[in-house]
């Protein structure tokens, strides 16, 4: 038991030692205020950019649905059927 509670004290380290590898700690301001008085922008207006989008005409289907027209006359004659 004593011999663990050396060992566990030799491998500590202290907190206080920084390792030399370790970069410099950088500290930032908390607000910076940037002036841009003086800043002078030149340029010219090429007009405004048009892409032309052609959409292909969409194509027409028969409808695969075909509606009956006489269906009440095959509801009436078959009403006739089941009696």
């Amino acid at each position: 038991m004593l011999v663990l509670l050396s060992l566990a004290s030799a491998l500590a380290q202290s907190t206080d030692v920084v390792p030399e590898t370790a970069a410099p700690r950088q500290v930032f301001q908390a607000v910076t205020i940037v002036e841009y008085e003086g800043v002078g922008v030149d340029g010219r207006r090429d007009g405004p950019g048009v892409a032309y989008a052609i959409e292909p005409k969409r194509g027409t289907h028969p409808s695969l649905i075909v509606l009956r027209a006489n269906f009440d006359d095959e509801m009436e004659s078959s009403v006739g059927r089941m009696r």
